[in-house]
């Protein structure tokens, strides 16, 4: 039930902001929206409140989501832009600066220069 609720709740945002909007809008922060509102509303009033709330035909549903759909702030639901990935700086093959042979370093071969 959930999602054909959410289905006529996008369109009717889609008939009062247009399609550009609404494809802007960020799913998660609408699915968050749905969840916050409905834990407070459901306190606040019993199942027979809400069915006297509701109404009663499609038309009136219709009108009733368009209400609600010109007051939703389409700016706080937006999706986050992604900024310029940075490249990852240029690693160097070794820690210490360069490769040294460990005969070197015990001695056991000359260096001869050149």
């Amino acid at each position: 039930m959930l999602p054909y609720n959410g289905m006529r709740v996008m369109a009717a945002l889609t008939a009062v902001h247009g399609e550009a909007v609404v494809r802007e809008l960020s799913p998660y922060s609408q699915s968050l929206e749905i969840i916050k509102g409905g834990d407070g509303l459901s306190v606040l009033f019993t199942e027979a409140e809400w069915k006297s709330l509701l109404p009663k035909t499609a038309q009136g549903l219709a009108k009733f989501l368009i209400k609600v759909a010109e007051r939703v702030d389409v700016d706080r639901h937006r999706k986050s832009k992604r900024g310029v990935k940075k490249k990852p700086p240029k690693q160097t093959g070794y820690r210490n600066g360069g490769h040294v042979a460990t005969a070197r370093i015990i001695g056991l071969v000359s260096v001869e220069t050149p």
